[in-house]
């Protein structure tokens, strides 16, 4: 209830709010000020005593976060010309996909130690 609902409705309800901020404004200081958000509201989630703190927290947390996507994408659309920010995203995409295809394939590595007394076999 808590993780799910209330955080994609903030997300998507203030990125369009923050977005016109970010067009209007000093984007820099935007994402500045949303990443303390961000990041007092989740420590703030470690510490909830109760369902309607963790809830309002986690709202914190949307909001924050939902605030650094569009000045963080026009600032980057500052920087490159348009067909270098085609060749970029595409470029980045690619090897998210690849360091996720990693993961999976190698991620036993990491959880083997973790969980000796797991079932996973290699090979």
């Amino acid at each position: 209830m808590l993780y799910g609902p209330p955080f994609a409705i903030f997300y998507a309800v203030m990125g369009l709010p923050i977005a016109l901020w970010a067009d209007r404004s000093n984007r820099v200081k935007i994402i500045t000020v949303c990443i303390i958000l961000w990041s007092i509201m989740t420590a703030l989630c470690g510490i909830a005593a109760g369902f309607l703190m963790l809830l309002f927290f986690r709202i914190g947390v949307a909001i924050g976060e939902a605030g650094c996507t569009p000045p963080a994408n026009s600032i980057i659309g500052d920087y490159f010309i348009p067909t270098a920010i085609f060749l970029d995203s595409e470029h980045l995409q690619y090897v998210a996909q690849r360091i996720l295809d990693l993961r999976k394939r190698n991620g036993w590595f990491v959880t083997k130690p973790i969980l000796p007394g797991s079932k996973m076999q290699y090979r």
